[in-house]
């Protein structure tokens, strides 16, 4: 793997050593680290030596001018609120160091032209399951998240990813951290040369073990993103294998983004509440999707599911068709949030057939 040769300038001593003493014992591998509180031997070792990313006070006097073009430059700055110092990126000092070491990552991306590689930890491949609603209000989002939770409780890395115009991740996963799916979109379209490093920079991980992406500043950015921006962030996170799962969220709607998901997913998961809409719905979703299995001549049927969610058989009912596999059902959970709720679904087994 690719070493960041990372340079920090700052005439506060203590806090370079401390903040070197950091990066050595948790980024040994990653991190080839400089510190210098002199200008003099600054621009000396830069001179005369690669540097990937430098990071400095702006008190310690740097000429942005005088900066070779290929080293990622920014300020440290005191407050997390304090976005840019003369128009440049700003990295706060009294945060994480775990949330430092990922704005080097972004700076990094940002600049190289290298390819950094990330092995599988199983070998395994990267499965992804999408979970779909062809009604409103059915928890489809809550169920994906629950089946997330779950995997992650069986010790496997998974990533939790939210495609719907007004995404809910922050609903049922949270973390610190600067940056939300919004950043993603931007460096997929931007067509940055180290993508997956951009991807591994900007990801979250909740306390449950899932790691996600905040929801976008704007819901219109998703809406935003075509088939190929799509096939693309699928395409790198599968060949990276960082991941063993992939669970994507998503509306279902009949359009070419939609068909790559199809084509790209191991299991849909479709999720119903057992009401007369979202029967009638579910119902012409599924004669669509036999038009297109036959149309495209692809696999469609091995891969479909259903989950019956928050269920009551005072206005609910199943489906009268043997051909559909039903994973099973949730009852309706009453004065709980969420995120309780999603814990609960966690523990459940309907997700033991989730191929």
């Amino acid at each position: 793997m690719v070493k960041i040769k990372l340079v920090i300038a700052d005439t506060d001593e203590i806090y370079v050593n401390r903040l070197i003493n950091f990066f050595s014992g948790s980024y040994n591998d990653e991190l080839e680290m400089y510190s210098f509180t002199n200008m003099d031997t600054l621009n000396d070792f830069i001179s005369n030596n690669k540097v990937d990313v430098l990071i400095a006070t702006e008190s310690f006097g740097i000429n942005i001018k005088e900066i070779p073009e290929k080293i990622a430059f920014a300020y440290f700055s005191d407050s997390v609120s304090i976005d840019t110092i003369s128009g440049v990126r700003t990295v706060c000092k009294y945060q994480k160091v775990d949330l430092i070491y990922k704005e080097i990552l972004s700076l990094y991306s940002e600049k190289t032209t290298n390819v950094i590689g990330y092995k599988s930890e199983n070998g395994e491949i990267t499965k992804i399951h999408t979970f779909l609603s062809c009604s409103g209000g059915t928890g489809t989002s809550t169920v994906a998240a629950a089946y997330a939770i779950n995997m992650a409780r069986k010790e496997k890395k998974v990533l939790y990813l939210n495609f719907e115009l007004l995404g809910s991740t922050n609903a049922f996963f949270n973390a610190e951290g600067l940056f939300n799916f919004s950043d993603v979109i931007y460096a997929i379209k931007s067509k940055k040369s180290n993508l997956i490093l951009k991807l591994e920079s900007t990801v979250k991980k909740d306390p449950t073990g899932v790691f996600f992406y905040d929801a976008c500043k704007m819901p219109f950015d998703v809406m935003e993103m075509s088939k190929e921006d799509i096939k693309k962030l699928l395409d790198e996170l599968k060949i990276a294998g960082i991941y063993d799962y992939i669970i994507i969220d998503t509306d279902f709607t009949l359009n070419k983004k939609m068909n790559l998901i199809i084509q790209y997913s191991n299991s849909l998961v479709f999720v119903s509440d057992g009401t007369e809409v979202a029967i009638a719905k579910f119902k012409m979703s599924y004669e669509a999707l036999k038009v297109l299995e036959e149309e495209q001549k692809i696999s469609l049927f091995s891969k479909i599911s259903l989950i019956y969610n928050k269920f009551s058989s005072e206005n609910g009912k199943y489906i009268d068709d043997e051909s559909i596999n039903v994973l099973g059902g949730t009852p309706r959970y009453k004065n709980a949030t969420t995120v309780q709720i999603a814990q609960q679904i966690s523990e459940m087994g309907i997700f033991n057939n989730i191929k």
